[in-house]
């Protein structure tokens, strides 16, 4: 499994048709964790899964997103309705309502991952407006093959930030 992961683009849609772009033939999905601020009927939602964020037009997208590819339940969200900020608990506890091992979400626009109840969580960062340590503009990609995982970070040249990727072993 491959997937591309982005969040918080605030109404640049120019870096979402570029990851298309790129890697259209390469990846399993596209998934974008909120506040895109677009509208529904945007056309980059042919071809990218969203969620609702607080900065979205509320009821135009769901607040949540489930999907199994290659046996990884993957849950989204962006984490404002789950107080993303200060806890994981009520995001975990959702996911684990699904079976979902994977969790996306975005809104601190702090990229990071963590595993925490063998789950894997992931922030992209923002794609526009990046907080946090790390100044940059993120997205990233998730691969997993068998029982290893890989986070790779990329700035929004494409350029690879070794410093915020990282490897683990999955257990499903």
């Amino acid at each position: 499994m491959k997937i591309v992961i982005v969040s918080d683009s605030h109404l640049d849609v120019y870096p979402l048709e570029e990851l298309l772009s790129i890697y259209s033939t390469e990846v399993d999905g596209f998934f974008h964790c909120g506040d895109s601020e677009l509208s529904e009927n945007h056309p980059i939602w042919e071809k990218m899964v969203t969620v609702e964020g607080n900065m979205d037009f509320p009821g135009n997208f769901p607040l949540t997103y489930s999907e199994t590819i290659e046996n990884n339940k993957i849950f989204m969200t962006h984490g404002h309705m789950h107080q993303i900020k200060l806890t994981f608990d009520r995001v975990i506890e959702e996911a684990n309502k699904e079976k979902a091992t994977i969790i996306l979400y975005g809104h601190t626009h702090i990229p990071r991952v963590d595993i925490i109840d063998n789950k894997i969580m992931i922030n992209p960062g923002s794609i526009s407006q990046p907080r946090g340590e790390i100044r940059s503009k993120t997205y990233c990609i998730l691969e997993v093959l068998n029982n290893q995982g890989k986070v790779t970070y990329f700035d929004n040249n494409h350029d690879p930030i070794p410093q915020l990727s990282s490897t683990f072993v999955y257990e499903k």
